[in-house]
This record gives structure tokens, C-alpha cells and sequence, in this order.
């Protein structure tokens, strides 16, 4: 699964997709407040319940690639505690792997 994120400036709509690899289906969720780590990890949340769980009703984990920029940096402690508290809220391990910066 890969993780987008987009914030466009002159509208305060912040955008946070997800798109699976071998489903290769996409599913976003919108928002206006800020890309904040709450609103990634909500989002996360959202496509478990609505999408994840029925396509993966066996899954004991996700594997979730990031772009490692914005509310899902892999330099901010925020993210990871609030991943935590969506994986075990989820009754899910969910591990991250980020991409090198500009790719």
C-alpha cells in the first residue's frame, strides 16, 4: 500500500490517498483542516474499515510505503504515536517504510 499526501494552498483542502499494489485501487479521503499525523493516521483508519478489512479479511499486518514528507515524516515522533495508537486500535502490526528523500 503507498501513502499520498497533498496539501493544496489556495483551497484548505488537504488530500491523503492510499493506493494498493496488487488490488491497484485507490481510495482518498479529503480534509480542511491541516495534514497533521492525526489526520493521516484517521485516514488510515477509514480505508481499514471501509476498504482494507474486506479485500485483506486475514491480514495481521499492512505494509505501508510513505513519501516521508508532511504529517508522515519519519523524522516525527507524532507519527509514530499516533500509528500506534491506529494499530492498536485496529488489532493490526503496522509497519512503515519510507522512501529516500526525493524520489
Amino acid at each position: 500500500m503507498i501513502m499520498i499526501s497533498l496539501a493544496l494552498q489556495q483551497a484548505v483542502l488537504f488530500l491523503m490517498g492510499f493506493m494498493t499494489s496488487n488490488e491497484n485501487t485507490g481510495y482518498i479521503t479529503l480534509g480542511t483542516s491541516h495534514d497533521t499525523s492525526e489526520f493521516a493516521c484517521d485516514s488510515l483508519f477509514q480505508w481499514w474499515v471501509n476498504e482494507g478489512i474486506i479485500h485483506y479479511p486475514k491480514a495481521k499486518s499492512l505494509l505501508i510505503l510513505c513519501d516521508g514528507g508532511g504529517s508522515n515524516s519519519s523524522r516525527h515522533y507524532i507519527f509514530k504515536e499516533d500509528l500506534q495508537k491506529t494499530a492498536n486500535a485496529l488489532g493490526l502490526e503496522i509497519r512503515i517504510a519510507h522512501y529516500p528523500p526525493y524520489t
